[in-house]
């Protein structure tokens, strides 16, 4: 949702029910008050009034509340992923080279060999390392960044040159296997090509390293 999806969603709509209900129900017309005497007794003026001076309090307070069950459903998810046996399950590198190269994915570079084990002909994607910062190539480290005293943004830090890319909200802690399946999905593809190495060339965020025996 866009920034001002979030105001008008969060803020202007919010502020508007709450206008027309305190419009209702406080007797504004029994206030005595000299410098604000025409917007309290003009219910449109009063209303406009009562949603101005709403809503950025209440979208602050709604952004709130939805960051603050967003980091609890983020915290419960970490600790499920971290228990799951996948966790503990890291495939080995492939040991017959198809493809090896770098991809830039969620914001960050990865590099990633494609290729198939020693026994067996599936192919699958192996990150050699990553995520990496993509100013320096620098392997990034993982962060939280607490905002708003309690509410955690997830990152990942250079240490080298200190760059911050936030992690992905849609695949949070799953970034690696989103990378692995979208060069799996290329890589794959390209093997069915008349040239796959142009086809890589011509696909955004992919730069070709080296390239192995390639099975059609």
């Amino acid at each position: 949702m866009s920034d001002i999806g979030r105001w008008v969603v969060w803020g202007l709509l919010p502020s508007v029910i709450g206008g027309l209900l305190l419009n209702t129900i406080v007797p504004f017309d029994t206030i005595n008050s000299e410098v604000f005497a025409v917007v309290l007794t003009d219910p449109i003026l009063r209303t406009g009034g009562l949603i101005i001076v709403l809503v950025a309090p209440v979208y602050f307070a709604v952004s709130y509340i939805i960051g603050l069950v967003s980091s609890l459903v983020d915290r419960r998810r970490e600790i499920q992923k971290s228990n799951s046996p996948s966790a503990f399950s890291v495939p080995s590198r492939p040991s017959k080279l198809i493809w090896h190269g770098v991809v830039r994915h969620y914001g960050a570079d990865w590099f990633v060999t494609v290729g198939e084990p020693r026994r067996g002909s599936q192919r699958y994607a192996y990150i050699e390392k990553g995520p990496c910062c993509p100013n320096c190539q620098t392997e990034m480290l993982r962060r939280n960044k607490t905002r708003l005293f309690v509410l955690k943004r997830r990152v990942w830090l250079c240490p080298e040159c200190e760059t911050v890319v936030d992690r992905p909200k849609e695949m949070l802690f799953e970034e690696e296997r989103g990378v692995k399946n979208v060069v799996e999905k290329h890589v794959i593809a390209s093997l069915s090509a008349d040239d796959p190495e142009e086809y890589i060339e011509s696909l955004d965020n992919i730069d070709t390293g080296q390239w192995g025996k390639r099975v059609r």
